[in-house]
């Protein structure tokens, strides 16, 4: 292997393991808004207590496989990140039909004008 090859595959690794790592964080943000949102469900009386458990359940199950491999392997591979991600538009999807609004983290933007100025 000529020895530019070998600094552009391990720049490359390196990119990669950043995107990771931004897709693996930016995911347990959303598990975070998701209880969040499983907590308001359930406070709102939109689910009953028993499915607020049960989605609970799905959200703790997530984090603590995503903990468990990223020990394991020291990072959380893009096809089981793409995996718990169905697993919370699942809940998610559950939610929106119950009425259960998100919060997009845009809360406290001023509104935009729409129009000339």
């Amino acid at each position: 292997m000529m020895p530019g090859t070998a600094v552009a595959q391990q720049k490359g690794n390196q990119a990669q393991r950043a995107e990771n790592m931004q897709a693996t964080t930016a995911l347990r943000s959303r598990l975070e808004a998701t209880q969040v949102r499983i907590e308001k469900a359930q406070s709102t009386r939109k689910i009953t207590r028993a499915r607020t458990t049960a989605l609970n359940r799905q959200v703790m199950q997530t984090r603590q496989s995503m903990a468990r491999l990223s020990k394991q392997q020291g990072f959380v591979s893009a096809a089981e990140l793409a995996s718990y991600s169905r697993t919370l538009g699942t809940i998610d999807t559950e939610l929106d039909r119950r009425g259960v609004a998100r919060s997009y983290g845009n809360d406290m933007l001023p509104p935009t004008h729409q129009g000339r100025h």
